[in-house]
């Protein structure tokens, strides 16, 4: 019956292909890719994240404006929140082991805390339509608010600053903006050293530091750096 069906239906005119290539959602796959590098001691994949990343960077950023989409070979110039979010926390996860990323980082974290509006996070505005606010709903993609929570709270660390604190909210609906809330409390090691570490040797939640001294920094505490009993 599938094969008789599928057959009838190949008679008609076929749907045109959605070939948009969205920019935020590329940024969510070189996070998981450089992600799944460090906690799968896969090194290859952050290195196609880098690649990634490079990529959207060349399509869609200007040096001051993000581009949303590109369809048809035009780019769809509109901002949105959502992808500038993921595109600064994908770079402030390659930053980590490249210091060369620091300037676009910075550019990044500006246009990310633009789309903030007295305290309330705007995912988008155009000049023949009203704002419109952010969601903070985590489904089924983390959403822009926290992902901009996140990656600004990353970009502040990286360059030696105190991150934001953020509010607990709702478990199961803001779960990914609650990690954002513990890294801002300083749940999360900060790994402070000269060279990078090898992520294997480090605990999950770790973000690495480039510094000229070695220490541990975890709930607002600092220590000698020891990797043998790091996370216990």
């Amino acid at each position: 019956m599938e094969d008789k069906l599928l057959s009838l239906r190949r008679r008609r005119p076929q749907p045109d292909r959605d070939d948009k290539i969205l920019c935020g959602l590329n940024a969510l796959a070189a996070c998981a890719m450089a992600r799944a590098a460090r906690l799968l001691d896969r090194p290859e994949w952050e290195t196609r994240a880098t690649a990634l990343v490079d990529r959207i960077l060349e399509v869609f950023w200007d040096g001051s404006r993000l581009a949303h989409a590109l369809a048809s070979g035009d780019l769809q110039r509109q901002g949105f929140l959502s992808d500038a979010a993921a595109l600064l926390l994908a770079v402030t996860m390659l930053r980590e082991g490249n210091e060369g990323l620091s300037a676009v980082m910075k550019d990044l974290a500006g246009l990310v805390s633009s789309f903030r509006r007295d305290g309330r996070w705007i995912e988008s505005e155009s000049a023949d339509f009203q704002a419109v606010e952010a969601s903070w709903f985590d489904h089924p993609v983390p959403s822009p608010s926290a992902l901009a929570k996140l990656a600004l709270a990353r970009a502040t660390v990286l360059e030696g600053g105190i991150p934001e604190e953020a509010p607990w909210l709702r478990p199961h609906q803001a779960d990914f903006h609650n990690i954002a809330a513990l890294f801002a409390r300083g749940y999360f090691h900060r790994i402070h050293s000269p060279l990078l570490i090898p992520w294997a040797k480090l605990p999950a939640n770790s973000i690495q530091v480039h510094d000229a001294n070695e220490s541990d920094c975890y709930a607002g505490a600092c220590r000698p750096l020891n990797l043998e009993g790091i996370g216990r």
